[in-house]
C-alpha cells in the first residue's frame, strides 16, 4: 500500500505526498476520480431523498398555501440529523392522519427502507480509504490502517458493485417518496396509490446470499 499524489480528503490526506521512482509510471487519476463521483452520487441521491421527504412533511404541516409550505420547510431544515428528521415526519403523520391511514403505512414503509441504509451510506461516505498496489493492478480499498469501524464494515467487498448497489436502492426510495407526493388524503384502495419500487438487494446482501448453502426440497 503506497500514499498517492493528490490532496484529497476523500482517501484520507491532510498534505501532498510523493510516490517512490518505482511507483511513478502508475497514474491513480481515472481510478480516484470513478471513486469519488461513486461516492458522490451516493451523497447526491441521499440528499434528494430527504429533501422529498421535506415535501412530505411540509405537505402533512401544512396542506394549504405557499407561506404554510416554507414555514413547514424551514423546520424542517432546522433539524441537523437525517434520523431526526425521518422520525419528527412520521409523528406528524401519525398525528395528523392516524395510524390506520394508508398514507403513514406507505410512509413507514419508506422509512424502515431507509434507516438500515443510512450505514451503509455512512459506510461509504466516510470511510478513509487507500490504493493498493496488487499484482501490478491498482485498487482503491477502505484503510484498514486507520482502524475506522466504517472502513471494517467495507473490507472485502467490491467497493464499485457495493456503492453502485446503494445509489440505486437510494434512487427507487427517492422515486417512492415523490410519487407519495398529494397523496395523503387517498383511501385504502384507490388505485393512484404508487407501487412500492422492487429494491435491489446491496451486493454484500447479493454475495451472502449466493455464497448461502441451498437446502434441498422436503
Amino acid at each position: 500500500m503506497f500514499p498517492v499524489p493528490v490532496r484529497l480528503q476523500l482517501f484520507g490526506c491532510d498534505q501532498e505526498r510523493q510516490m517512490t521512482e518505482e511507483q511513478k509510471p502508475y497514474d491513480v487519476s481515472k481510478l480516484t476520480s470513478q471513486h469519488a463521483a461513486d461516492v458522490g452520487r451516493i451523497t447526491i441521491f441521499w440528499n434528494g431523498l430527504h429533501d422529498a421527504l421535506g415535501e412530505l412533511f411540509a405537505e402533512v404541516v401544512s396542506p394549504r398555501g405557499p407561506r404554510g409550505r416554507e414555514i413547514a420547510l424551514a423546520a424542517w431544515q432546522a433539524v441537523p440529523n437525517d434520523q431526526s428528521k425521518r422520525l419528527m415526519l412520521k409523528a406528524v403523520c401519525v398525528a395528523a392522519l392516524g395510524t390506520d391511514s394508508e398514507f403513514i403505512k406507505e410512509v413507514t414503509w419508506a422509512i424502515d427502507q431507509i434507516n438500515p441504509l443510512e450505514d451503509k451510506r455512512n459506510n461509504a461516505v466516510h470511510s478513509p480509504y487507500a490504493v493498493t498496489l496488487e499484482g501490478g493492478e491498482l485498487r482503491i480499498v477502505p484503510s484498514m490502517s486507520s482502524g475506522s469501524k466504517r472502513a471494517r464494515k467495507l473490507h472485502g467487498k467490491d467497493l464499485e458493485a457495493e456503492l453502485t448497489s446503494y445509489a440505486e436502492h437510494i434512487a427507487g426510495l427517492t422515486w417512492f417518496v415523490f410519487m407519495l407526493l398529494n397523496k395523503s388524503q387517498l383511501k385504502t384502495g384507490d388505485s393512484s396509490w404508487p407501487q412500492r419500487p422492487p429494491l435491489r438487494r446491496t451486493a454484500q446482501a447479493t454475495d451472502r446470499k449466493s455464497r448461502s448453502p441451498q437446502t434441498a426440497p422436503r
